[in-house]
């Protein structure tokens, strides 16, 4: 005889069927129950609860179809997310784990705030636009700080759309100098690339923060970045992804290219217009 699963099983269920065989016009007996448990692939959150009660796993796919936020939901580790419906947000302070791919159904449904971290583990391609937002250090008009994009195709002046376009600044390694030359409106954040940008020009006269927002599909896996040698041989890179990065691992892995030192921007100083800083 011949058994058939039936399309529509629920993952993790326990199904009881028998067997019997058929001969003509001559059915036999049933064979005795027998009972199969289906392997939950996936789990699902509702807006409430998960389908799985326990929630995803390093081998279980977490699908978002309601609002989540890890501040109040909890933080998890999964095999993928996929964020259908709902708003799905990574609150400050917090991590969400990500074996494999991330896949989102836009910017407004998948936001990684300030000071959260969006980790994967693998060099998965992502799929559909988040926003990841980043919080500066207290900043006055005309201060300049440095920024790399988490996310691809995030365009400069869309990121700070109150800072003149022609304060915008890469870096020079043969002079060691800020230039603004070839930056204008249709720019995009190389990945791996730092940026010097002026604080938006209707920023406070006294110290506060300034929200950056990135919008994009998340960066994930290798990045390269070439190096120049040029003059001191100083080079602007900044952190690619959603997440912070362990300082040591970088050097340490980088160790043949780079001489271990890394140094941070004071971003209270004020950049003149041709990039340079003053002295004293």
């Amino acid at each position: 005889g011949t058994s058939h699963l039936v399309n529509g099983l629920q993952s993790g269920t326990t199904y009881s069927y028998v067997v019997r065989a058929v001969s003509g016009a001559t059915t036999s007996a049933n064979s005795n129950v027998i009972d199969v448990t289906t392997v939950a692939t996936s789990t699902t959150w509702n807006g409430t609860a998960w389908s799985n009660v326990d929630g995803p796993s390093a081998t279980l796919d977490a699908i978002i179809a309601g609002d989540y936020n890890t501040a109040t939901n909890g933080t998890f580790t999964a095999k993928s997310l996929t964020v259908n419906s709902g708003v799905f947000t990574v609150a400050s302070g917090t991590s969400v784990t990500v074996e494999n791919a991330v896949t989102s159904a836009g910017a407004t449904s998948f936001i990684v705030k300030s000071g959260a971290n969006l980790l994967q583990t693998s060099s998965a391609a992502n799929t559909g636009v988040i926003t990841v937002e980043r919080e500066s250090a207290q900043l006055v008009r005309l201060d300049h700080t440095l920024w790399s994009s988490p996310v691809a195709t995030q365009k400069l002046f869309a990121f700070s759309p109150n800072t003149l376009i022609t304060r915008f600044y890469t870096y020079a390694t043969a002079t060691n100098n800020y230039v603004n030359t070839g930056l204008s409106a249709t720019t995009d954040f190389m990945v791996g690339k730092g940026y010097g940008v002026r604080a938006p020009n209707d920023h406070s006269t006294t110290p506060v923060t300034w929200l950056g927002t990135f919008t994009g599909v998340p960066n994930n896996g290798d990045v390269s970045f070439t190096l120049s040698t040029a003059g001191q041989g100083f080079n602007l890179v900044g952190n690619p992804y959603p997440s912070v990065i362990d300082a040591a691992a970088f050097v340490a892995a980088n160790s043949a290219r780079i001489n271990g030192t890394l140094y941070f921007y004071a971003h209270t100083l004020t950049m003149s217009a041709t990039g340079t800083f003053p002295t004293g």
